[in-house]
């Protein structure tokens, strides 16, 4: 079976594509946009003619849709390009897999919710209050709508080891090891969710045939400081350069929800899955790229 992991040089794309060729599946293709990566092909996914000629060629029957412009600040002062991007790439892929008849996994964000009356639930009404937000609740609209057999996945704090070194984790181990002060809210409520997890369950998902929409996320809930906190723990780090500060001082661009927390009772019901805690999953993080602290 032909499987196309559309991002597949990005953290979770890269989980997503390793998994699947780790599972002696042989026709398994990445896309990679911006930086080349050796056994990928390139894929901008708003050029409808690009998306048209790589489903061509591979014929896919599986998708997983995780490219996006990830930067919230940039999509809140870039909402046309960031459009562009996340709405109308995010569009020319599933039309091409509605064309062709190929099964899709769109992966999607806690930003779709406002963050003011946590839990959430799949059945829960959006109500996104920044731009990034936005976007990916007409993604979902297009998914279930092109691709009614499709499968949204929302998940958060997606953490894990990157050749990168572009998520949370990484940054807060960087700006450590630069001797710089780490600010991080303590007022931001989620739940940090561990690359590989994901990348498991979504398999599971599949091969169950479910379709719709699954809250896919770690099993606890915690701010960013105590996340951050507990990061430089694992890794044997200093602790003293982490500050905490209310997101209002922060003075970003894009509004943030304080708590859009995901609930995953659904996920869980249906998959015989045990995932990492945040502490377990960094200690795997830090086994595998030799940091494990005392």
């Amino acid at each position: 079976m032909k499987q196309l992991v559309v991002g597949a040089s990005g953290l979770l794309g890269g989980f997503i594509y390793r998994s699947l060729i780790h599972e002696g599946l042989d026709q398994i293709i990445g896309s990679y946009y911006g930086l080349a990566q050796p056994d990928m092909i390139p894929l901008a996914m708003e050029d409808q003619a690009a998306v048209d000629a790589v489903f061509a060629a591979v014929k896919p029957q599986i998708v997983y849709l995780v490219a996006a412009q990830p930067n919230v600040d940039w999509c809140e002062r870039e909402p046309a390009a960031a459009y562009r991007i996340n709405v109308g790439g995010t569009e020319n892929v599933l039309r091409a897999c509605a064309r062709n008849k190929a099964r899709v996994v769109f992966f999607s964000s806690d930003y779709v919710f406002r963050g003011d009356a946590p839990p959430y639930y799949e059945d829960d009404v959006p109500d996104p209050i920044n731009v990034y937000g936005q976007h990916k609740v007409l993604c979902e609209q297009l998914v279930l709508s092109l691709c009614p057999g499709g499968l949204v996945v929302r998940t958060t704090g997606i953490y894990g080891s990157e050749a990168r070194r572009k998520n949370f984790v990484y940054r807060v181990l960087d700006t450590i090891g630069r001797g710089e002060i780490v600010a991080v809210p303590h007022d931001q409520l989620g739940s940090p969710s561990y690359a590989p997890d994901i990348a498991q369950v979504v398999q599971q998902l599949l091969s169950m045939g479910a379709s719709g929409i699954y809250h896919v996320v770690g099993p606890e809930m915690m701010d960013r400081y105590s996340f951050a906190m507990l990061i430089a723990r694992v890794f044997g780090l200093p602790s003293q350069q982490i500050v905490a500060l209310d997101t209002a001082t922060l003075a970003q661009t894009a509004p943030r929800p304080l708590a859009p927390v995901l609930d995953g009772t659904k996920v869980r019901a249906a998959c015989a899955f045990e995932f990492h805690t945040p502490a377990a999953g960094l200690k795997a993080m830090a086994r595998l790229t030799g940091q494990l602290g005392a």
